[in-house]
């Protein structure tokens, strides 16, 4: 499937082009992400977490990866984490938790419920300014206009039906913001298809969204915009088959939609891309069994990614980066890597000391800048402070 928009009804899934596959003997597709098959998943089990219990700022590593305080426990698995700058980050995880960093200290949000909500895990957060503030929950889409304390809840909510797809992944630039929605895996037409679709921002009338893509048994678990009018997204079909596409404008100018999408290879038949980062430089893909994935932009017209070798056979699962030669990838037993224009190199973590199986999974890394970067995980968060001595 080359090229698709949205209509009342999809086309059955194509398969993706094989291509020049690289030889990945023995690998299996990894298990199902948290709530893939149906995202209205509620956090039982793991108790209550307390506002009051703090982890303790830990050690630092070589590569000035140091554990950061925040205040839940090792229960909470943080999911997704954006800011606007150094003074503002997010971060968003299980049983409906909201950290929020203002430059010195993480707080925890009290607990929001939307209509049907409560407890639900927190899939993805983004926001350029502060005062715009964007979450989803694979049951509903948040807005709010800033982080105003832990005691002050500001949000606006549009909730899914049971007969939408599920919205777990958003991002923008300026003032187009891109929402991807994966099948519930129930039986309403529209819950077994993923969607793709793009707003103009959030009016006091609410959400008003523009349709892009949808096809059936679609899961949609990441989304990038690497400019202006290019973004990228991933799926998978029951957490097997892995697709990449990107969102650009239309060649035709008399194209009734503003978006168009193609689907592109990245060269594996057996691993999923989980994890998506680019700029106009150059887009880079991350996942399962140290996937590791670059399109340069010269090579865009392609539609083919090229193999890149990989240090190590955990799965990553983001990646986020500043430049052609700085980017980094996160993922299982505490994996960083950094690419630094010529090759991939393991860092150290203050968690190197534990067994490979005690080591906490990172699931998502963002930076303000290239000496002030945020991972999170399962219930820790790292930060790499560029210019401590």
């Amino acid at each position: 499937m080359a090229l698709a928009t949205l209509t009342a009804a999809s086309v059955p899934l194509a398969c993706a082009s094989e291509g020049e596959h690289e030889p990945e003997p023995g690998v299996e597709p990894a298990t199902a992400p948290d709530g893939s098959a149906d995202a209205r998943d509620t956090d039982d089990g793991g108790g209550a977490t307390s506002d009051s219990a703090t982890l303790d700022a830990g050690p630092c590593s070589s590569s000035k990866l140091c554990v950061a305080a925040i205040p839940t426990d090792e229960t909470v698995r943080l999911t997704d984490l954006w800011g606007s700058g150094a003074t503002d980050v997010w971060a968003v995880g299980t049983r409906g938790t909201i950290l929020h960093y203002d430059g010195a200290t993480w707080e925890k949000a009290d607990p929001v419920a939307p209509e049907g909500g409560a407890g639900f895990t927190l899939r993805s957060v983004w926001l350029e300014r502060p005062d715009d503030v964007w979450i989803a929950d694979g049951h509903s889409i948040w807005h709010g206009t800033g982080w105003k304390g832990p005691h002050a809840s500001d949000w606006s909510f549009v909730v899914a039906s049971e007969d939408e797809p599920a919205p777990t992944a958003i991002r923008g630039r300026g003032r187009t913001v891109f929402i991807a929605r994966s099948m519930r895996g129930a039986n309403p037409f529209y819950s077994i298809q993923g969607w793709l679709s793009a707003t103009d921002g959030w009016t006091d009338a609410g959400l008003e969204t523009i349709p892009i893509f949808a096809e059936y048994f679609l899961t949609f678990n990441a989304i990038a915009v690497s400019r202006q009018d290019e973004a990228w997204a991933l799926a998978d079909v029951f957490s097997s088959e892995g697709y990449v596409y990107r969102i650009g404008r239309p060649s035709d100018p008399a194209s009734e939609s503003p978006w168009q999408v193609e689907e592109y290879d990245f060269k594996s038949s057996t691993r999923r891309a989980l994890g998506v980062w680019g700029d106009d430089s150059a887009v880079w893909l991350v996942g399962t069994k140290g996937l590791l994935r670059r399109i340069t932009r010269s090579a865009v017209p392609s539609k083919s990614f090229e193999i890149v070798e990989s240090p190590v056979r955990a799965d990553l699962h983001d990646v986020f980066g500043f430049g052609p030669a700085d980017v980094w990838a996160v993922g299982e037993a505490s994996t960083v890597l950094h690419w630094d224009g010529n090759a991939w190199t393991k860092v150290s973590t203050p968690f190197d000391h534990l067994n490979e199986t005690e080591r906490p999974t990172f699931e998502s890394i963002w930076g303000s800048s290239p000496t002030d970067i945020w991972i999170a995980g399962d219930g820790t968060m790292v930060h790499f402070d560029g210019g401590a001595q």
